[in-house]
């Protein structure tokens, strides 16, 4: 994967990682990345297989205890779709808070 184009693109991911410890809190920046990465996570519901794509999401950030190789295994994926979904979800995180 090459360097990402968009400047924000490495703080979106930080906050992803962070959303278990961020979403009970109530400053306005944790605010709207909770918001942000709960909009995201739901339009994966548009996806045929985005509860698979929910769970990778919650495995390789949330609990942070799977690779995009240990994902792509769980599912019977290549781990660069894997990958894919998760540049996808990131930047839609990205979008939804406005950068």
């Amino acid at each position: 994967m090459g360097k990402p184009k968009n400047y924000w693109y490495g703080i979106a991911k930080s906050m992803i990682y962070r959303y278990p410890d961020i979403k009970n809190d109530d400053s306005l920046q944790c605010k709207q990345y909770t918001q942000a990465i709960e909009e995201a996570l739901k339009g994966l519901e548009r996806y045929e297989n985005g509860e698979q794509r929910k769970e990778a999401i919650d495995l390789l950030y949330f609990k942070n205890t799977h690779t995009y190789e240990g994902v792509a295994q769980r599912f019977n994926y290549n781990w660069r779709t894997i990958q894919d979904w998760s540049r996808e979800f990131i930047n839609e995180v990205g979008r939804n808070v406005g950068f």
